[in-house]
C-alpha cells in the first residue's frame, strides 16, 4: 500500500478516535484546563507522577553520567512495582513541561487513547484488506471496559495498549520475512510491553509461547527429519 493511502487512512483513524475518546471522556475535551478526567485512585496516581517529575528534575541537576541518571531513575520508580515509569518519562514529564495540571494529565489521556486506535487499526489492517473493518478494530481498543474502568476509576497503566496490539503484527512480519532484524524488532516490542506494563509483558510472553508452539506444530515434519539426520 501506498505511503500517502497509509498517511490518509491514518488521519481519518485519528479523527475517529480522537471523537470517541472526547466522547468517553465528554465533556472533558471542552475544559482541559478546568476539570480532571478520571477518580478513584487518581489522586495517588497524580503524587507519584508529581514524584517521577521531581526525581527527573533532580537527576538532570546532578553531575551523573547518562548511563547512572537511567539507572537511578529506574531505582527510584521501583520497577515494575509503581509502572508507568517510561509513559513518564516520555509522555508525562514532556507534557508537564508546556502545560499545568489539569491539562497535561488529559492531553495525556486523549494522546493514549488515540494511539491506541491507531495500533489497533494497525492490527486490524493486517488482518483485513478492508480499511473499515480495521477502523472498527481500533475503536475497539480506544472504547472498552477496560480503558473505560481505568480512566475513571484510577491510573493510566492498563490502558496503554499499544505494544500488545502492535506485537501480533511484529511477530508474524518476523515468520512471514524470515529475517533477524524483524525477530529483534518482535523482541523489542515484546519488552516495550513489559517496560510500560509488567503484567503485559507477562501476557505477551504467554502468546509468544502459544505462537510458538503453533509454529513448531507446523513445522513438525521438517523437526523430524532433522531428529532422524542427527540419529
Amino acid at each position: 500500500m501506498r505511503r500517502g493511502q497509509w498517511l490518509i487512512e491514518g488521519l481519518i483513524a485519528s479523527l475517529v478516535y480522537l471523537a470517541a475518546a472526547a466522547a468517553m471522556t465528554w465533556p472533558a475535551i471542552n475544559h482541559l484546563d478546568e476539570v480532571i478526567i478520571g477518580g478513584g485512585e487518581l489522586g495517588g496516581w497524580l503524587w507519584r507522577y508529581w514524584w517521577h517529575f521531581t526525581e527527573l528534575e533532580a537527576i538532570a541537576a546532578s553531575d551523573l553520567s547518562f548511563t547512572d541518571r537511567v539507572l537511578t531513575f529506574l531505582s527510584l520508580g521501583r520497577y515494575p512495582e509503581t509502572g508507568n515509569i517510561l509513559d513518564v518519562l516520555f509522555v508525562s514529564f514532556p507534557l508537564s513541561l508546556v502545560w499545568d495540571l489539569p491539562a497535561h494529565y488529559n492531553l495525556k489521556v486523549f494522546f493514549i487513547l488515540v494511539v491506541d486506535g491507531l495500533c489497533g487499526y494497525a492490527l486490524g489492517r493486517s488482518l483485513s484488506r478492508q480499511p473499515v473493518t480495521a477502523l472498527a478494530a481500533g475503536l475497539l481498543a480506544v472504547v472498552n471496559p477496560l480503558n473505560l474502568q481505568d480512566i475513571h476509576g484510577s491510573g493510566l497503566r492498563q490502558v496503554v495498549l499499544w505494544w500488545v496490539l502492535l506485537f501480533p503484527i511484529a511477530l508474524a512480519r518476523a515468520e512471514e520475512r524470515q529475517r533477524p532484524i524483524d525477530g529483534v524488532l518482535a523482541g523489542l516490542v515484546l519488552a516495550l510491553c513489559g517496560a510500560f506494563y509488567w503484567f503485559y509483558g507477562l501476557f505477551a510472553g504467554m502468546f509468544f509461547g502459544l505462537f510458538a508452539l503453533r509454529v513448531l506444530w507446523g513445522q513438525r515434519s521438517s523437526l523430524r527429519l532433522i531428529q532422524r539426520s542427527l540419529t
